[in-house]
């Protein structure tokens, strides 16, 4: 049985953690999340031989897997102070391209976005 999840929140650590405490047995290996998803795909496609790091807008899950593939990456839940992102359940392609524009102006941020649509 595999576990599959559109929810970055968390590592694949971190859902063996919950399913632990709910009594499941449930190996990392079986559990597959977007944050999990997004690493693969930088892995496969050897993100890491660029030298460059990852900007993550989003919560520990992602920084925690790209962490086990040694992926390096700024920003993430303790980037206080540069990008304030409010999750909503209807996030918008407009509202993602806003945060882009305004990285882009403010800060000159350049970079390649990979978006996933879930």
């Amino acid at each position: 049985m595999f576990f599959v999840t559109n929810n970055s929140t968390k590592s694949r650590a971190g859902y063996k953690k919950k399913f632990d405490s709910l009594g499941l047995d449930i190996p990392a290996e079986e559990i597959f999340s977007s944050s999990f998803a997004a690493a693969a795909y930088l892995e496969q496609t050897k993100f890491k031989e660029t030298k460059k790091k990852v900007y993550i807008i989003g919560e520990v899950g992602i920084c925690d897997e790209l962490d086990l593939i040694d992926i390096p990456w700024i920003g993430g839940p303790d980037d206080k102070g540069k990008v304030c992102l409010i999750t909503e359940i209807l996030l918008s392609y407009f509202f993602l391209f806003s945060i882009f524009i305004y990285l882009n102006i403010r800060h000159s941020f350049m970079g390649k976005f990979v978006i996933f649509k879930s």
